[in-house]
């Protein structure tokens, strides 16, 4: 989702932003529907977590239980297990001591996300006022999405460096005055 909206902007043409981008938008959404899924598979499901081992290396797998009054979530319940099974289907170093926990999930989900849009954004060059639709944008991801997240500071600094790398990647950098990036985020 970023990588479209980053690739396809002409950043350096870009006119002064007036509210969050609709890429950001899309992303919250998408978070918020995630939250929402993952509350009644956490909440009301016995997960077990199974290791799989194969040729290719380390996987997992869940099973979850459930009563049947659970069953009328199964369909969502389905959609959202193979996302968590995409998530963490291929091997990785700090996925060895994975809690399957939504925060973790959640946590993980957000990291990956604000990682590749700092990697985009390396890959730009802005002026001003891109770098004021960033600067609205990454706040408005900040006010939303951390209250969902544990380790705060984690977050935090991947948000200082996202609009610390387009700072650096701006030509005649201005920042937006900050009571006015809070005032667009509240309209959203």
């Amino acid at each position: 989702m970023f990588k479209s909206s980053i690739e396809n902007k002409n950043w350096m043409m870009l006119k002064e932003p007036w509210k969050v981008s609709a890429a950001v938008r899309r992303v919250l959404e998408d978070f918020l529907e995630t939250v929402r899924e993952l509350e009644p598979v956490f909440e009301n499901a016995k997960a077990s977590v199974c290791d799989r081992v194969s040729d290719s290396g380390r996987s997992v797998n869940f099973s979850f239980s459930s009563s049947g009054n659970e069953l009328a979530h199964s369909i969502s319940n389905d959609r959202m297990i193979i996302r968590i099974n995409k998530l963490f289907s291929k091997s990785s170093e700090t996925l060895k001591n994975a809690e399957f926990t939504s925060d973790f999930i959640l946590n993980r989900i957000m990291k990956m996300t604000l990682k590749s849009y700092l990697e985009y954004i390396r890959q730009k060059t802005f002026n001003r006022f891109g770098l004021q639709q960033i600067q609205i944008d990454v706040h408005c991801l900040e006010l939303r999405v951390l209250p969902h997240l544990k380790n705060e500071g984690i977050f935090k600094s991947l948000f200082d460096d996202i609009i610390s790398s387009c700072y650096s990647r701006t030509i005649q950098p201005e920042f937006m005055n900050p009571q006015v990036v809070s005032l667009l985020c509240q309209n959203f």
